[in-house]
């Protein structure tokens, strides 16, 4: 699909489209105990986590996602699709409840690198036929301490914190630098909201107990889907207020995308429930990524027209996403007409007044898509396979045009 966009100024209001971080792991969650949602997500990222819960026996009746009397796996072959997540929480799940299961994905996930989680499970027991996707794993596991020390990817700890809420505690070590924590801490803060007792400090999480009541309720918004909205209204003039957000939390992560639009000179805070977001005189900022890395494709929509230089440190984990996200961010602010690169750990962009209409080859990123159509918003744009925004956000392009955006779907 492509889709054209035309410039228009973005303003309005819109409720936020549901938290993938949150709602996966609130579908994991199911595992442990009844999860009742106000609604189902129809995002692809969501639709693997429902098939993974249910290889392991959850049940779905209508919105609600109930727990399995006992957890074994009740298939052989699991498609993860595109999703990562899913993907490193089930890897250790199978690891320690045991059972056989081939695990595959599309292309963009038989990508993803494996071989910071798979020599260490060989070595303890676990039956791994493959060091990247399609592999099949046989698992087992009788321990309860862990210790990770070659862990690159902070999913693989929450991972272990189902796996050993599974088996009513236990306590995983990793190295105390690893970067995308802020996704453990949520981790926690999900299953303690319903009973678990989880607790996470530098190097190590302990699991005391699974949870004790069921959840009820709904997927709250997600900051960074939202953000792309936000940032089209920055660049356009105009003004936006998007609702059914949590109040962000103290640590930093994708909630901190509103202080960090209000860094570069935009009117952007949170206030009764609301994120309130509107243009101002934008300059460049530093900011080091690493603990919530998604935040790259969002800060760089804006920095596109900041004054002076923006500098995103702690992105190297971003070459192993849906595309080489370093690289492209980088090649899509330099057709927007400012100037990029990447270099090592760091992305550099030197913002320009005068964005130029391109033509944009989605490389089957959400992200890398909707950066082009909030950026797109101020000049112009042609976005092929623009129907990748499925993954995260199947909305995406209607409620563009609902804020205003000329948005023609071709």
């Amino acid at each position: 699909m492509r889709v054209r966009i035309c410039r228009a100024k973005a303003e309005g209001r819109l409720k936020a489209p549901p938290s993938k971080p949150l709602g996966i792991r609130l579908i994991f969650a199911s595992l442990l105990t009844d999860v009742h949602l106000s609604e189902l997500p129809s995002s692809e990222d969501f639709y693997a986590a429902l098939d993974a819960v249910k290889s392991l026996g959850v049940s779905v009746e209508g919105n609600s996602l109930l727990r399995p009397t006992a957890i074994h796996l009740k298939t052989n072959y699991l498609n993860l699709r595109g999703s990562a997540t899913s993907l490193r929480f089930i890897i250790p799940i199978v690891a320690l409840v045991g059972g056989r299961v081939t695990l595959d994905g599309d292309e963009s996930l038989r990508r993803r690198p494996l071989y910071d989680i798979i020599p260490q499970l060989t070595r303890m027991g676990v039956k791994v036929s493959s060091n990247s996707l399609p592999l099949t794993i046989e698992g087992g596991i009788g321990d309860n301490e862990f210790h990770l020390s070659e862990l690159k990817s902070s999913q693989y700890i929450s991972g272990f914190i189902y796996a050993l809420a599974l088996r009513g505690g236990g306590s995983v070590e990793f190295p105390p630098n690893l970067g995308s924590m802020s996704y453990v801490r949520l981790t926690a803060e999900v299953l303690n909201s319903v009973g678990a007792k989880v607790r996470v400090e530098p190097g190590r999480v302990e699991i005391e107990r699974g949870p004790t009541t069921s959840f009820r309720g709904p997927i709250a918004g997600d900051y960074l889907l939202s953000s792309f909205y936000a940032a089209a209204a920055i660049l356009t003039g105009g003004e936006v207020e998007i609702g059914g957000l949590l109040s962000p939390a103290s640590y930093f992560g994708d909630h901190s995308i509103v202080d960090l639009f209000s860094e570069m000179g935009a009117s952007s805070y949170f206030n009764y429930g609301r994120w309130k977001v509107a243009a101002g005189d934008l300059r460049g900022i530093k900011v080091d990524v690493d603990d919530a890395p998604d935040l790259a494709p969002s800060l760089a929509a804006v920095a596109v027209a900041a004054d002076g230089e923006t500098v995103l440190t702690g992105v190297e984990r971003l070459r192993f996403k849906e595309s080489d996200r370093v690289s492209t961010i980088v090649s899509t602010v330099d057709a927007f007409g400012a100037v990029a690169r990447g270099v090592n750990d760091e992305i550099r962009i030197i913002g320009t007044r005068k964005l130029r209409r391109t033509e944009i080859q989605c490389p089957n990123d959400h992200r890398i898509a909707m950066m082009a159509g909030a950026v797109g918003a101020a000049s112009g744009v042609l976005i092929e396979k623009a129907e990748c925004v499925n993954k995260s956000n199947p909305k995406f392009w209607e409620d563009l045009s609902k804020l205003g955006v000329k948005v023609e779907l071709l």
